[in-house]
């Protein structure tokens, strides 16, 4: 799938502090999140994708991606405090307007 067209990183240097110290109040939990943790992309044939860019990794549905992955609409994107972790730092559902 060609996800390159329109993109949304995530991170905490990707969104203003504000978001994150509102979201996360903990500064040891907050910091769990990486600078660039992931991307969700919209590919030119409305595929939609996840890239990882975190050592920790992002789990798509409780499944730990490394690299990349397909999506679906509802599926729940989770940040961990490790690659080790499987208990989510915070969680992020993908909803996408027109599906039900």
């Amino acid at each position: 799938a060609n996800c390159n067209e329109m993109r949304l990183r995530v991170g905490r240097s990707m969104q203003p502090p504000a978001f994150w110290e509102t979201l996360l109040p903990d500064a040891a939990v907050r910091n769990q999140i990486s600078r660039e943790h992931f991307e969700v992309s919209i590919g030119d044939g409305g595929e939609l994708c996840l890239r990882n860019f975190s050592p920790s990794g992002t789990l798509v549905n409780g499944k730990r991606v490394v690299d990349h992955a397909e999506l679906l609409p509802h599926d729940m994107l989770a940040v961990t405090a490790s690659a080790h972790s499987e208990v989510p730092v915070v969680i992020f559902r993908l909803l996408v307007a027109g599906f039900s």
